[in-house]
Formats: C-alpha cells, structure tokens, sequence
C-alpha cells in the first residue's frame, strides 16, 4: 500500500503591489519541491536495482563530484543512534558516488526515475529517522544534482526496510547526464581558478566573489503561468553552472551552489531551508556565521541586501525548519548567527598576533591586527602567592607597557578572529 506522506511543492509568486518594501522591490516568494512516498511492506514500490555494497569506487574523473559538504553528517552526533544513521548516510554516499560516471537510461515513472535500492532493515531505523538522515545527506551534497529530493521507504510496522533513490526526470537519460556533467566541471573548474589566480584577502572577498558570479550566471526560473519552475535543474546546481541561457534557478539551485563553491574553499556554507525557501548561513572570518539569500538578492534593486547579515536584520523574514520534524519538515540544528550584519574591515584579514616579553615587573606586549575591545588582564601576586590585584587594560596595535608580576592573560575581544577567553600569554 502507498502513502503520499507529505508534498511541498510551493510556487513562487511576485508579491501584491501592497507587499512593495520601502526600499522599492518586489521580492518572489520562492520553491521547494521535497517529498516522502511510503510503501506498506514494500508493496507498490517501483522497480530499481540493488546497490552491490562490496562494488570499488572508481576514481572521480570531474572535480566538482569533490565538493560536498559534512554538516548535516556531523550534526548527527546529537540525535538518536547516531552510529546506524551515520552507517545509512554513508550508504547514501557511497551509492551516489558508485552511480558517478554511470551513462545508462533510466526509466521515468511519475516525476522521477528510480534508479537504486538500498536494504537498510538490519540498520533498525524507523521510517522517520531514515527519513531525516535521506534529507541531510542531499543538503549536504549539492554535487549530485541528478538525485531528486523524494524519500521512497519501503517499511515494515515502523522499521524501514528498503529506500529507493530517484534521478531528477530530466536526468534520466545517461547523455543528458554526461553531458552536463562536462558543462558543470568546466565552469566550476574555471570559477576555482579565478578565485586562486586573484589576490582575496580573505574569505568575505572570496564569498562575495561566489555571491556575484552566481548572480552573473543565473536568474530566476518561471514557468509560463508565472509560478516557479519545478524543473529538476531550476532546483539543483545545473541551472546555474550548465552555461544554458534556456535554464535558470530557483532559491534551491542559488543556495546549493553558493554551498558547493564555498565548499571548494573550505567556507562553511550551510544549506538552509523554510518551508518554502532556501538560504545559506555561512561562517566569516570573525568566527560567526552570517545569513546569504543569493536568491533574494538576484531579484532585489540592492544586490548586497541579503549578503552576509546578522540575525538581527535576517532572521524576521527567514524561518528556517527545525530538527524536531520529520521528512521534509525536518532540517539540521543551524549553526547560531552573529546578531549584527558583518563588517568587512582590514581586522579580519590577518589572524591577531600577539607577543609580551617580562623586563623585572615590567612586560611589554607587542600586538598586530587586534579588533577593538580587546583586553588584557594582568595578575599581581603578594609573598604568599596570593593574588592581590588584577589590572584591566585595553589592548592596542603597536606596544603597549604595563606593571604585572604575575600570569597575563588575553580575556577576550569583541568580534575577534577565534575566541581566546582565558589564554595565558606570559607566565
């Protein structure tokens, strides 16, 4: 017997002229498409291959196939029975990465083209845990556009038995697949040695750079009757790198592939999702994590409007999913964001440098690329090793001379590089 548990296909509108801002714009109210399919006793399922577990793993030919995420892997380590679903989202890793290079057509059947079994019954998961682990594993992975986003779990009173995975119907066919697979590696590979062959300072240039050429590159998707596309490659990475005027995106495709570049680079660029939105929330060079709306921006009279903003500014107009759903309402714990918009100044491009040298009771502290509000504590000991007296003082570019006999610490800055609380930097 087949359920239709849940469905979100939400289509994307310009708002009334009531809902103008007083910037001026019109903001689109953009699409998911995330879906989960139930089969009682497996009855009804469609027909697909199993995955052979003991297959070797040929040597990726394309490089952006190495650009996926851990996030929602390590957020596992906080739910329960994290080692069975971590066992069944690397099943889910190695059966994408086995089916890298595979060019065979693939039967459509509804929306979708089954394409893999996996036998997780000995995992002991029930259906909606599975299916919580299914959805991060494909906001992680924004390499494999051709995996539609449907959780197809065949179950057995509430263990899963079975989970079948789907190509995007518009990638069932191997020569569509082979060839956007040389369309994507191109522009990715041509966007990461940009960014290496130019002279960023930082990660906020790098992430600006990705937020631009995403901008540059794409736009976004409707369909004839004015709602967002539902097309496969509007929702994944193809719409932006497949170099097709024909094609663009939806929020989906903006948001995973500002995570896939970022990702290139070592920038934690979070997949983030509403229930009828998708964002980034990416971590800067400060150590806190901003909100980026690529898609938002991309329709807005101010591109800048929703790049890199605290929660402040953010959070009112983005509600993200929480981890106490299931299926397609369930989304990893986000990291927190800092709760001012981020400011790009020259304290972020190096990491602070600082060095004390102790001349009897009097030590020197030399310090390179401090942010404001740093503060150094300097303890002072009597005879007995008691301390008796703690100076505070704010700590600044240059030298900086002061009276202590005892440890100095660096408490803390506001907005710093990393978190030093409590660091002794002279005994």
């Amino acid at each position: 017997m087949k359920k239709i548990i849940s469905f979100i296909t939400v289509m994307s509108l310009w708002l009334s002229a009531a809902a103008v801002y007083a910037e001026g714009q019109h903001e689109p109210i953009s699409g998911l498409s995330y879906a989960v399919e139930e089969f009682e006793d497996g009855d009804g399922m469609p027909y697909a291959p199993f995955v052979d577990d003991t297959a070797q793993l040929s040597e990726m030919e394309y490089f952006f196939y190495g650009y996926g995420g851990d996030y929602g892997y390590r957020d596992i380590d906080k739910r329960y029975m994290p080692e069975q679903k971590k066992e069944l989202y690397n099943m889910l890793l190695k059966a994408c990465q086995g089916f890298i290079g595979c060019y065979g057509d693939f039967t459509v059947s509804g929306d979708a083209a089954p394409m893999a079994k996996l036998m997780i019954e000995e995992l002991g998961l029930n259906r909606y845990d599975a299916s919580d682990v299914f959805f991060s594993f494909c906001h992680d992975h924004p390499e494999f556009y051709w995996l539609k986003s449907l959780f197809s779990v065949g179950y057995s009173g509430d263990t899963a038995k079975v989970i079948l995975l789907s190509l995007e119907k518009e990638f069932s066919q191997g020569s569509e697949r082979e060839r956007m697979d040389k369309e994507i590696d191109a522009t990715v590979s041509e966007w990461v040695e940009e960014i290496n062959r130019t002279d960023f300072c930082c990660n906020y240039e790098k992430a600006k750079y990705i937020h631009d050429k995403i901008l540059d590159a794409t736009y976004y998707e409707y369909t004839p009757q004015g709602t967002a596309s539902d097309a496969g490659t509007a929702h994944s990475i193809s719409g932006v790198f497949d170099n097709d005027e024909a094609t663009g995106s939806v929020c989906e495709g903006y948001a995973k592939a500002f995570q896939l570049i970022g990702n290139a680079f070592g920038i934690d660029s979070v997949f983030a999702a509403s229930t009828s939105h998708a964002w980034n929330v990416v971590r800067m060079d400060d150590g806190y994590y901003y909100g980026v709306d690529a898609t938002w921006d991309d329709t807005s009279t101010d591109s800048y409007r929703y790049f890199m903003k605290g929660s402040t500014s953010f959070a009112p107009r983005h509600t993200p999913l929480t981890d106490t759903g299931h299926g397609s309402s369930f989304l990893y714990s986000l990291p927190v964001m800092g709760e001012d918009d981020y400011i790009h100044t020259e304290h972020y491009i190096e990491k602070p440098s600082i060095t004390a040298e102790r001349k009897g009771s009097d030590v020197t502290v030399r310090a390179e690329n401090i942010p404001s509000k740093a503060k150094l504590y300097a303890a002072s000991y009597d005879e007995s090793g008691r301390m008796k007296k703690i100076n505070c003082i704010e700590l600044k570019e240059g030298e900086t001379t002061l009276y202590a006999d005892g440890k100095i610490y660096l408490f803390a800055w506001d907005r710093g590089y990393s978190p030093l609380a409590g660091k002794i930097i002279l005994e």
